[in-house]
């Protein structure tokens, strides 16, 4: 159907819940949980290093960087791998918003004209393996390669494709190689865009200049990834248990008796300027239902959880209460009715009038107050939203 008219009804305002995970089961709507730790037994965190961080989690991520597109599945890559440049955990968004170097010394240098970004990278930077190799120049050149993996290529890869030269090329090449020959097209195969300069530098050339490149690179798909990983199928649990770390946590314990991640021997917080990688310990029970993870954090047994939800009728009363743990972000999602002039109304639609008529016709008060009331919603005038830093 095109598309040719859009309605605004309302927009709600995206809750954020620390700590407090869950549904009711009863089918209402939930809203997506924060993956920020807080207890109600427990004392807050010190900003010391130490302890143990306990997480639950409906479902294990597989630890593969170059699929890691949720909230969850990048909280743990980001414990066990490194990127070019990332993010700095802080409250100040002028400076958690921006990427900083990572595995890199420092800023790209770019050159003809915005179309070469070179890297140089830190040389302390290891993997956890029984010699701590030396992450190179290659390993992150492998780690955008196996992107476009067949069977189910990473849905990141459009970044990549867009911007570097070659990809784009390399990828329709992988496509079209059998699922088992591909690790070995990814390992003796090159991009155009992507030029190995030496161990520790190497250089992007693009299609055309672009003013978030760097930004891109600070995603999690851009991971390098060890020669090992090619064994494994991506994103699956057989790459999760034989993930070899770059991060400060490896780890430690076999599946069945839960997950548990403990420091890497390999990682040294002087060649890492981002995580400050305060818990000694770490673990993650997975297979929990939600209600499960709700009574695990409420309780204080659990510190936070990766991809519980609650539902509005819970969220209400924590707001209500004036919780801390309940964050209610002023940028959310935006609903629309979208209207389409083709079908059975075809005609009566082409006119203007009735166009104009049909916000009328929407009581965006009375849904807005259904999906959870002033705290969470409120009817929008408007298809954009405020600036959102980040």
């Amino acid at each position: 159907m095109s598309v040719l008219a859009t309605i605004l009804l309302a927009t709600v305002l995206a809750a954020t819940v620390t700590a407090c995970s869950g549904g009711s089961g009863d089918g209402s709507r939930e809203l997506a949980a924060s993956p920020t730790p807080a207890t109600t037994t427990t004392p807050p965190p010190s900003g010391k290093p130490g302890g143990t961080l306990r997480i639950v989690t409906q479902w294990m991520p597989s630890g593969d960087p170059g699929w890691a597109d949720q909230p969850g599945e990048r909280a743990v890559s980001r414990l066990v791998t490194r990127q070019l440049y990332s993010y700095p955990s802080d409250e100040d968004t002028t400076k958690s918003t921006i990427p900083r170097p990572d595995l890199a010394v420092g800023a790209p240098v770019v050159t003809e004209n915005g179309l070469v970004y070179t890297v140089r990278l830190r040389p302390a930077a290891r993997w956890d393996t029984p010699n701590q190799r030396r992450i190179t120049a290659n390993d992150v050149a492998r780690g955008i390669k196996r992107l476009c993996t067949p069977p189910n290529p990473s849905p990141l890869r459009g970044y990549f494709t867009a911007t570097i030269v070659g990809f784009r090329e390399f990828c329709a090449q992988l496509a079209a190689t059998p699922v088992a020959d591909a690790a070995a097209f990814v390992e003796s195969s090159t991009v155009e865009g992507i030029e190995i300069v030496g161990d520790d530098t190497l250089a992007f050339h693009l299609l055309a200049p672009v003013n978030d490149f760097v930004d891109v690179l600070a995603l999690p798909a851009a991971s390098p990834v060890p020669l090992e990983a090619l064994a494994y199928p991506p994103d699956s649990l057989e790459y999760l248990h034989n993930l070899v770390s770059a991060g400060p946590y490896r780890f430690t314990v076999a599946p069945g008796e839960g997950y548990r991640l403990s420091r890497s021997p390999s990682w040294s917080a002087s060649s890492d300027g981002i995580r400050r990688a305060l818990p000694d310990h770490i673990t993650i029970f997975d297979g929990l239902s939600p209600e499960a993870m709700q009574q695990e954090l409420e309780s204080g047994d659990a510190d936070m959880s990766l991809d519980g939800k609650i539902p509005d009728s819970r969220a209400v009363e924590l707001a209500r209460a004036n919780d801390p743990r309940l964050v209610v972000d002023g940028v959310g999602v935006t609903l629309a009715l979208t209207v389409g002039f083709n079908g059975p109304s075809a005609a009566a639609l082409r006119e203007l009038s009735v166009r104009r008529a049909l916000p009328y016709c929407i009581d965006r008060v009375s849904l807005a107050a259904a999906l959870g009331g002033p705290e969470f919603a409120a009817a929008a005038t408007g298809l954009l939203q405020e600036t959102m830093t980040g």
